[in-house]
């Protein structure tokens, strides 16, 4: 892995030496200086550190170019570093977080400062009082604190003010088609606290606390501590090269994602699937958290889609790698490969190595989420030797000709707020997404003792579930009464053809549970023993699967092969 940030000799272009520069906050000193000290300019522009990322200069000669170093220093608020630099394959740009005795954060979360006025609320109703924040470029405010604590949102208007499935009282809510904040007050809510944030942004731009834009090229960004962002902390839009790592392996010098919405987020520059690309990002070593309080117990990640992804990999990302880091409590997907709007792809990218899992009061969540609206659009992607732990809701593995081999999916458990979506992996055809031709091998699903580990669903005929390949797989202790459908007891569900199930492949996988027989679920035939499925198979392959408890069968008896990606 990565263990420092590269260094070079190859000089600046244009410069005779290879710079090292220094930002420090807004308010730090007095004066903007050149940029190449630490230390406070005695006046401006002469030496001493850029004061504020605005005044970062990024151009060839005279500003932040090949070979050189940026140091981030100090806590700046509400403030994104925009990266437009584009350095060489042979002398990149490292922006590093990790300042002597001032390491860096960024915080991008906003003090909205309309609130402290009482008139500029109003009572709708009762205990219903809204704040209009039409004049923020970047609405949609999906999380709120209140004197340092996190508001719990509500799912709708109509429920402000109460618990809606076991989840705390909802107390804001944001209505995006007036652009008003929504909170359940007892009185006007500027006398009732002193310190409102949101994650409403004032000013253009300035919603990821590090965004690369279309002209960033082979740039390093080293130990950050980022925090805040609506649509994410990092946000890379249509670049390449980017790197984006710890120097510790325990994932301990970065990171990323907290208090925010996603952790990174890498898709075309048009942001839908219709813009430049974004090709060879690499997250690699870092800690990928939302913190989401304790205090939040049934948390529901559909609540104003309040927070999503861990590292969002969408439309038009090409060659990204997510490896050997720690993602926690990402309410839609610790991972997103998807293509559902306009017309790229998202092809070749890998997640290996890492260790994803959700904390109990976290509701939702999934491990990785792959979805493309047709064969070809999500194609080519890796998910390898990860550790899934305590998932309260199904990996969904669709697109066409992706590999998902050598990961363990463990300890699976129900969901706060829903009961049936608790299977370990499912593949699942509906209007949106295929799901053909992927390769699911020499995993091991242990103790999912609530649902199947391992579902073929299907709801369009157009889009059906197909030529899935399921080899060398391990199934302890699968399925569970959760709900009652009639199958969740199984390890297995091939559901019913007629519902977008086609052909698909089960060949040398051991399903063993100390406690159940009838471990599949099998089109027409409904549960039956892995005997009974391999005799009534017809149209799909089912071979040389065991019942056996693996902790006494050999390699040899499941003839386990190395599979291959290529």
């Amino acid at each position: 892995g990565l263990t420092a940030a590269p260094s070079y000799a190859q000089a600046a272009v244009g410069s005779a030496a290879v710079n090292t520069w220094y930002v420090r906050p807004i308010g730090a000193c007095a004066n903007n200086g050149d940029g190449l000290a630490y230390g406070c300019a005695a006046s401006a522009g002469a030496a001493g550190a850029f004061i504020g990322f605005s005044n970062v200069i990024w151009t060839a000669t005279v500003g932040v170019d090949d070979g050189d170093t940026l140091y981030v220093c100090g806590t700046h608020n509400n403030s994104s570093l925009i990266i437009s630099a584009a350095a060489t394959v042979t002398s990149r740009i490292t922006v590093s977080y990790s300042c002597l005795n001032d390491a860096g954060l960024s915080r991008m979360i906003e003090e909205t400062t309309s609130a402290y006025t009482a008139g500029n609320w109003t009572n709708e109703s009762g205990n219903l009082w809204y704040l209009s924040v039409a004049a923020y470029n970047l609405g949609d405010p999906k999380r709120i604190w209140a004197n340092g604590v996190e508001l719990f949102p509500s799912n709708t208007k109509v429920n402000l003010g109460t618990s809606v499935s076991g989840g705390p009282v909802g107390t804001f809510w944001y209505d995006s088609g007036t652009a008003r904040i929504y909170l359940y007050s007892t009185a006007n809510p500027a006398t009732t606290f002193s310190l409102f944030e949101t994650l409403l942004v004032a000013t253009s731009g300035q919603y990821a606390a590090v965004r690369f834009n279309s002209a960033a090229a082979y740039i390093d960004l080293v130990n950050p501590n980022l925090q805040g962002g609506n649509l994410g902390a990092v946000y890379v839009l249509g670049s390449s090269n980017i790197r984006i790592y710890g120097t510790a392996s325990d994932d301990s010098t970065c990171h990323v994602g907290g208090y925010s919405t996603r952790g990174v987020l890498i898709t075309d520059t048009n942001a839908n699937g219709t813009g430049t690309i974004s090709s060879d990002a690499l997250v690699q070593d870092c800690t990928i958290d939302p913190f989401i309080p304790t205090s939040h117990g049934g948390y529901r990640w559909e609540i104003n889609w309040a927070i999503g992804d861990g590292v969002a990999f969408l439309h038009g990302t090409i060659n990204g790698q997510l490896r050997s880091s720690t993602l926690t409590n990402w309410p839609h997907a610790h991972v997103y490969i998807a293509a559902v709007v306009g017309t790229l792809s998202v092809t070749n990218n890998s997640v290996t190595e890492n260790t994803m899992t959700m904390e109990d009061h976290v509701s939702y969540g999934r491990g990785v989420g792959i979805a493309g609206t047709t064969v070809g659009r999500a194609t080519g992607n890796v998910v390898a030797y990860n550790d899934f732990s305590n998932f309260p809701i199904r990996t969904q593995l669709n697109g066409d000709h992706n590999y998902i081999y050598g990961n363990t999916f463990r300890n699976q458990r129900p969901d706060i707020v829903y009961s049936n979506r608790t299977e370990s992996i499912e593949m699942q055809g509906t209007t949106l997404t295929v799901s053909e031709s992927n390769i699911v091998a020499n995993n091991t699903f242990y103790n999912n003792p609530y649902a199947p580990c391992i579902s073929l669903r299907g709801s369009d005929l157009t889009k059906t579930v197909t030529g899935n390949v399921y080899v060398n797989n391990l199934l302890i202790n699968c399925g569970g009464p959760t709900y009652a459908s009639g199958y969740e007891d199984t390890a297995i569900v091939e559901q019913t053809t007629g519902t977008g199930v086609g052909d698909n492949i089960f060949k040398n996988n051991v399903i063993y549970s100390s406690g159940n027989t009838t471990t599949i679920f099998y089109k027409a035939t409904g549960k039956t023993t892995v005997a009974g499925w391999q005799a009534a198979c017809s149209g799909d392959i089912c071979t040389s699967n065991l019942v056996s408890n693996p902790l006494t069968i050999s390699s040899t008896d499941m003839n386990l092969q190395p599979l291959s990606p290529a």
